[in-house]
């Protein structure tokens, strides 16, 4: 899956200028994409505290996806930043 591809090789450049992207992405239908996507979203909030408050409403709405491990994931990460 190519979208899958895109969020893991965007994901490992840990860069902020790529959430606009990542963002866009977290309304992907597979859930497996939205999924990495929080993920990613969540090691770029660790790494760059500053912008935690711009990525907080994307992981806090992901707490609802109806796929269970995507809203556990963004679980996860919201704790994690606490």
């Amino acid at each position: 899956m190519v979208q899958l591809r895109v969020v893991r090789a965007l994901g490992a450049c840990g860069v902020v200028a790529i959430t606009p992207k990542l963002v866009e992405l977290a309304k992907d239908s597979e859930a497996s994409v939205r999924k990495e996507v929080i993920r990613t979203l969540g090691k770029i909030g660790l790494e760059h505290p500053e912008i935690r408050d711009q990525l907080r409403p994307i992981l806090e709405a992901a707490t609802k996806d109806g796929q269970q491990s995507v809203s556990d994931e963004a679980v996860r990460l919201l704790k994690r930043w606490l």
